[in-house]
Parts: structure tokens; sequence; C-alpha cells
């Protein structure tokens, strides 16, 4: 967890609740303190989805300048050092607590964290090698001081108009042999047995969904982007290209002790999240906010019952930008297992 709560003044008030003012209508999202809460909540469950790691692309360990240069006199090898991460880009930092970790864990690395908000500590809460800058990574011109070894996002699922664009200017802003990772959700419900796949039709989850995902198109965006990560990056010419698809329960109903955690937090994100996700956008669909209320609360009502047997895909793909002027061999990393 971050352990603050920062509020931004380029922020707009509507609802009750604050937005990010800076491209303004950009983020549907709050950035007000409750959603800051709930994205620190948020990372402990990708915590625990990908068990404890912060990423799954297989670069090396990051060493220090003393033992890189120590290497670099034993070996004329200059491709040794290929997969060695110093410079890292964290796209959409929010609270920052990613990027904190990272930098606090690799204190050789540089860590760059962007967002449209600034809510993440103060400097001097945070590690010297850690550091955050407002951007709109879409359509703000890059002007970090080098190129990037690794680049990585994650739950931005609606945040970009086009994400295949995104991953092209992703791979432009990685030195080659850099490495890129895309970590999100999937608005869709995948029912665990036959007594959920009969519930669902006529659900209010169900209605919730497919309204939001009207809404946001409505906006040009998409809540089931995810899916084309894996071959959106292919096509942009990244290589070892590697997806882990995830299925996490949306309630404490598994019997595995591992996925009833997942679920006891991925629940309360829920919960948390759903009105302010909820208000902008459906009221693209003409909603008024008494009426998004009274929708969400059944919502709310219905991911909480324990015979809604059902999961949410997520998705965490990778891929490497190939060694100019090296045949590259792909499909050379294993896939996570």
């Amino acid at each position: 967890m971050s352990g603050y709560t920062n509020p931004d003044p380029c922020s707009v008030e509507e609802n009750g609740r604050t937005y990010s003012g800076y491209r303004e209508g950009k983020y549907l999202l709050p950035n007000d303190g409750p959603e800051q809460d709930r994205l620190d909540l948020e990372h402990r469950i990708w915590c625990l989805l990908l068990d404890e790691a912060l990423y799954l692309a297989p670069f090396k360990e990051t060493k220090s300048e003393k033992e890189t240069k120590k290497e670099d006199d034993d070996d004329d090898d200059a491709a040794a050092d290929d997969d060695r991460v110093y410079h890292v880009l964290d796209i959409g930092a929010g609270t920052g607590v990613w990027a904190a970790e990272l930098a606090r864990e690799n204190p050789d690395v540089r860590v760059i964290g962007t967002d449209l908000s600034l809510i993440q500590p103060p400097p001097d809460k945070l590690p010297p090698n850690c550091r955050f800058v407002r951007e709109d990574s879409e359509a703000d011109e890059w002007v970090h001081e080098a190129e990037f070894d690794y680049i990585h996002t994650r739950a931005m699922l609606g945040s970009f108009f086009d994400h295949k664009a995104m991953f092209k200017k992703m791979y432009d802003n990685l030195r080659p042999g850099g490495w890129c990772e895309a970590q999100d959700w999937s608005y869709d419900m995948v029912a665990a047995d036959a007594a959920t796949e009969a519930m669902l039709p006529d659900s209010s989850v169900i209605k919730w969904q497919d309204l939001m995902d009207e809404g946001i198109k409505m906006a040009g965006r998409d809540l089931r982007v995810a899916k084309h990560y894996e071959h959106w990056m292919n096509e942009t010419g990244f290589v070892d290209v590697m997806q882990k698809l995830i299925l996490c329960p949306i309630n404490p109903w598994p019997l595995d002790p591992k996925d009833k955690e997942i679920a006891r937090y991925f629940i309360e994100d829920t919960i948390e999240a759903l009105e302010g996700m909820s208000m902008k956008i459906l009221q693209l669909k003409g909603m008024t906010p008494e009426e998004i209320r009274a929708l969400t609360d059944k919502v709310k009502q219905e991911l909480t019952n324990r015979d809604l047997h059902a999961y949410t895909p997520v998705y965490v793909v990778y891929g490497r930008r190939p060694l100019d002027g090296k045949t590259d061999q792909t499909g050379s990393y294993p896939s996570p297992s």
C-alpha cells in the first residue's frame, strides 16, 4: 500500500467525487481518496494473482553499475547485458505503489511513473530512484531522457482510445531488446458451473455489463480490449510474445484457499469501484445518478451472492523489441506456468 492519500489540485468535482482535470474527461474513474485506497487494494490483488511478482517478463535481474562494468571488462560480448533492466516506465501509475515497490527492490533501476493525476506519495516518501510526472501517455509527446528497458501497464482498459497504437508507441520508446508488459482485466463474466450460467442472462450484473459496454463505446473505448493484446503486440513487431490467462473469482465461493483470498480482495475492490466507474459511463447512456446508484446497488447484492460461481478473465501479456541488426529466435523464452 502507498499509505498516502494525495489530492491533486488539478481536479474537477462531479457527483460528489473528484476526477482528473488534466485532459478532462479522458479518464472516466475518480482520483479522490476513496479511489486511491481502492487502487492500493487492487495492487494487493495483482500481487496475489502473480504469486507476489511485480512482472512476468523474463528479463535478467539488474546488477549494479560496478558489477556490470566488471562483467564487461571480463567479457567482450556486449549482448550479455541485453536483457538487463535499468530504465523502467510505468504508464498509468495511479498511486505509484507498483513503481515505488519496483524501485525499492531494485535500487540501481530508475523508475518513472506517468499518470493524468499526480496522486503519488511526495518525493521525500519515495525511493530516490523513483519519480512521477503528469502525462497523457497516449496524446502527449514523450520527452523522457532515455529509451526504456521495460515498459509496464496495468488495468488500463477503458483508458486509451487506441491500445494498438499505444503498443507501437511503447515499441518505439524501448531500446532494442527491451520488454513491454500489459496486465489487464476484461469485463467479462465466465460461469464456473451450469447453475451460474443459468442465473447470469437475467441478472443485474449482465445488464450492468452490457450498459457499461455500450456507454464506454460511446466514449470511444473498450472494456473487453485485453483479449486483443497478444495479437496486437505480435502485429506491432514484438517477439517472444507470451500470454498468461488467469481466472479471477468474483467472490469467495471457491474452496481453494488462494482463490478464496484473492476473491475476498476482489469483491471488496469491485464493490468500492462500482459507483465510481459507472457514474460517468452510464450517464452517457442517459441514466441519471439516482438510476445508476439503484442499478449498482442491485449489482452489489448479486456479486456478493456466493451461489454466483463465476470468474473474470485476467490477461498478462509481454513481448520484446527485437535486437536491431541481429537474428531473433522467437519463442526462446518459456511461457509462464
